[in-house]
């Protein structure tokens, strides 16, 4: 049946002007002065004009753009009038709207027996689509030439050693500074690697390169020796590296080259490597070492166990002030020397555990060291309460800026508090006359108790303002605040609020009647405010301007 029909359709006989005027292409033809004779019905609904408006009305060059007008002038006419046909010339063509289509022009001439120029007939072919693929093919490759310039921009910056390899060769096609580090004074770039560094050629780090080219697998290395020269007449050394071979792939997925990332590591591997040597030495210092700690936790408790007994003398002599501070004078001056020989202890033991990769060591020391620290800072509180009641306490006067001093006092809580957030919203350039360290302390000992009696994670904000001939400094937490009955009391000496609450929170209640002594001898007053659960400020003020020099 199929057959049958096609020869029926074949019988048919074909309307030539039909077909001329329904061709997906369109035909026009005009004389030798340009003026159009014939036009089809596919390039009339193109240009949106009729054939009246059109035929024997307007010249084929009135349809061209300003530039195809000229070509067509200077190149068109000439070109048809030696060769007699003009194939694929691109224009443009003006529509009765205005627009712009795009089409691919070929044309024939039509002469007389003598060679004379007739007319011409041409074949116009739609080329707008043509046309936005070349637009977007060419915004494409503007595109990637950016991300190319992006890409190795990146590479340059990238803290490795990068580079790109191109082709079954490893033509160093990219080297970024720190790769050519790598190789000081070696010409690398558009050279094979094996011209480069001719030392890798039958090595195993050359088959390793043509496997990752030739499999595409990504091969990763950890400090792989590689026997190599720094300098084109330099030794070979022994070196090791870390580095990633990633095969570079092309449009069609094909491998076209390698990317290389790689960090020389050879003076780790090395050190390592002497620390191996002395491996006998390190394990006799590890035993040593565990026995130090043993002791070490030995005395943490002995002083856990000695600041149980201070407390419970400091209770039991209470009513006696002259004995008990005499007490505390002397207990005092005797911890404090197996204290500093204890912390010349950890000292010693902290230089001989540099480098050891055993965390509980290390931890175990930074706590006694802590530890050790805490109990210091407690010893010379109850010796400055000594000082004070016989009055030994000197203040030595020097200018000095507060706001300086304020910041390093959180910078050095910082250092062995890592649970709390510290924020200074406001401190004014304030210069006075006064104790540096002493002041210090006590904007350490606000601190510290902001810490211990707010919660971790919580905010510590400290202020000074300057307020004509005075500068007054505060520090606010967020913490369990204080009963106004508590309040009146918390300078007085050995005073602690006792709640369950504070239960397990150790101190004496000496740090706050230091403090407030030292704001008195320098002229100056202290003072705090708090509200239960929600948070206390402390605050001290010292004069400016009229302090002794």
């Amino acid at each position: 049946m199929g057959e049958e029909n096609n020869n029926k359709l074949l019988s048919v006989p074909m309307d030539p002007e039909r077909l001329y005027h329904q061709a997906p292409c369109g035909y026009i033809t005009f004389l030798p002065d340009g003026a159009i004779i014939k036009a089809n019905e596919t390039l009339l609904n193109w240009l949106g004009y009729t054939a009246g408006e059109l035929v024997g009305r307007m010249k084929f060059g009135s349809l061209l753009s300003k530039g195809g007008q000229i070509h067509y002038e200077m190149f068109f006419r000439p070109m048809l009038n030696v060769s007699g046909s003009v194939k694929e010339l691109s224009y443009e063509l003006q529509t009765k709207s205005g627009t712009v289509i795009h089409v691919l022009f070929g044309a024939v001439a039509i002469k007389d027996e003598q060679g004379g120029l007739l007319a011409v007939n041409a074949i116009l072919t739609d080329n707008r689509d043509r046309k936005r693929y070349e637009q977007d093919l060419l915004q494409a490759r503007k595109r990637a030439e950016v991300e190319k310039q992006r890409l190795t921009h990146f590479f340059m910056q990238i803290p490795a050693g990068v580079c790109v390899l191109d082709g079954p060769d490893l033509v160093f096609e990219l080297v970024n500074p720190l790769y050519q580090q790598l190789f000081p004074g070696r010409a690398l770039l558009h050279k094979p690697l094996l011209d480069a560094v001719p030392e890798v050629r039958n090595q195993p780090i050359w088959n390793i390169l043509m496997d990752v080219y030739r499999t595409g697998q990504t091969f990763a290395g950890n400090e792989l020796l590689i026997p190599l020269r720094r300098t084109e007449e330099g030794p070979i050394e022994n070196r090791y590296f870390n580095f990633i071979y990633q095969a570079r792939t092309n449009e069609f997925d094909a491998v076209d080259g390698l990317l290389v990332f790689v960090i020389e590591v050879t003076a780790t591997v090395l050190a390592r490597g002497e620390i191996e040597e002395g491996y006998r030495e390190q394990q006799a210092l590890n035993e040593e070492l565990a026995a130090t700690n043993e002791e070490l936790n030995a005395t943490n408790e002995e002083l856990s166990e000695t600041q149980r007994s201070l407390q419970q003398m400091i209770a039991n002599f209470e009513a006696s002030e002259r004995q008990k501070d005499g007490f505390i004078g002397m207990a005092s001056h005797e911890l404090k020397t197996p204290l500093t020989s204890l912390n010349a202890i950890l000292q010693v033991a902290s230089l001989k555990l540099k480098g050891t990769a055993d965390p509980f060591l290390n931890n175990a020391m930074a706590k006694a060291g802590i530890q050790v620290k805490r109990m210091t800072a407690m010893i010379n509180g109850f010796l400055d309460i000594t000082r004070l009641e016989s009055g030994k306490m000197q203040i030595d006067h020097k200018k000095f800026n507060l706001d300086e001093l304020i910041k390093e006092m959180i910078e050095e809580t910082q250092l062995t508090t890592r649970s709390h957030i510290f924020q200074v919203t406001t401190c004014d350039q304030a210069t006075v006359s006064a104790d540096r360290d002493k002041i210090g302390s006590v904007i350490t000992n606000f601190l510290s108790n902001a810490v211990k009696y707010s919660a971790a994670g919580t905010n510590v904000i400290v202020n000074c303002f300057l307020k004509s001939n005075e500068v007054e400094v505060s520090v606010q937490d967020e913490g369990i605040g204080a009963k106004p009955e508590d309040l009146q009391k918390l300078f007085d000496r050995y005073y602690r609020v006792e709640s369950a609450d504070t239960r397990n929170i150790a101190g004496f209640g000496i740090g706050l009647y230091v403090s407030s002594e030292i704001i008195r001898q320098h002229d100056g007053r202290i003072w705090a405010e708090s509200e239960l659960g929600k948070g206390s400020t402390f605050y001290f003020s010292l004069p400016v301007g009229n302090a002794p020099n």
